[in-house]
């Protein structure tokens, strides 16, 4: 049941989004399945940078964790930090890495994440002397380096 207010305040907007989890869950389904149809095995990751596009990484990550993704990208650490908070488990890569003058700072504050990089400059980071995101044409390669 709605209220008056409510009520008028979509009647203001003009529009209704309704977020069908269903369907994104579907979709994520979709491309891991196509991927895994080459007869290679795929690991179809998640990218829930702006607030999973503004459909709610809160409530979308953990539904995507639950159909079997395990890996989920974020822009910034914030984002990153937020989605660690109900996916305590999984992998969060901050595609945005270490933004200058961040350098002596833990990505996702000891939760964690996985900060990448863009250029190979930025490898002088100690936070990459463990664990290294590489990405390259829009693919990305993880490489263990030894410390």
């Amino acid at each position: 049941m709605s209220s008056p207010v409510a009520d008028e305040a979509t009647r203001r907007a003009g529009a209704i989004l309704t977020i069908d989890l269903a369907a994104i869950a579907a979709n994520w389904r979709g491309l891991r399945d196509a991927g895994r149809a080459t007869g290679r095995p795929i690991d179809c990751a998640a990218v829930l940078k702006a607030d999973a596009y503004g459909t709610g990484a809160a409530i979308v990550g953990p539904r995507l964790a639950a159909e079997g993704c395990r890996q989920f990208f974020v822009a910034h650490i914030d984002e990153g930090i937020a989605l660690r908070g109900v996916l305590p488990e999984h992998p969060i890569y901050v595609l945005n890495g270490l933004l200058a003058g961040t350098e002596g700072a833990e990505p996702l504050g000891h939760q964690d994440g996985v900060p990448t990089i863009r250029h190979v400059t930025q490898i002088r980071f100690r936070h990459f002397a463990s664990n290294i995101v590489l990405w390259m044409h829009s693919a990305f390669v993880r490489r263990q380096a030894d410390t």
